[in-house]
């Protein structure tokens, strides 16, 4: 089974966040790449490891750790990652408003596409699945109640 691009956006930012944290030495305790890459997975994408496996969830963690290991170097105080998070809202929040420009200007699919690209800056902001219902509510034609 194979991450959706939203579940590897999740991934993605919670490595960028937290990895950082789960590195080096940290207290009495010295942690390394492997470490940092169970912590992230066991701490903050939990649901991904109930859908997936911790395994699976590791593994992705880890891949982007190789890909960025900078990110290890980040110890990021609870103020910047929410900080980081409001960020990602805010990004969210200005491609909605152009998913419903779009919406109402009749651009159905230019909004399904916005709808992607917004909850790939932030995919556990709201629902977009709700969003995507809407408007393929208004995609499909009206049945004849007779």
């Amino acid at each position: 089974m194979t991450f959706t691009p939203p579940e590897l956006a999740m991934i993605r930012h919670a490595v960028q966040d937290y990895a950082g944290r789960w590195y080096g030495q940290v207290g009495a305790m010295t942690f390394g790449r492997d470490d940092a890459a169970r912590y992230v997975s066991e701490g903050h994408l939990g649901m991904l490891c109930d859908r997936y496996t911790l395994k699976q969830v590791w593994r992705a963690v880890a891949e982007v750790i190789n890909e960025d290991p900078a990110v290890l170097e980040l110890r990021l105080s609870d103020a910047e990652v929410e900080e980081r998070a409001a960020a990602r809202r805010a990004a969210a929040d200005e491609i909605d408003q152009r998913a419903a420009a779009a919406f109402h200007a009749g651009d159905l699919a230019g909004t399904l596409a916005l709808i992607d690209e917004a909850e790939l800056a932030a995919p556990t902001y709201r629902n977009w699945d709700d969003l995507r219902r809407l408007v393929r509510e208004r995609l499909t034609p009206a049945r004849d109640p007779r």
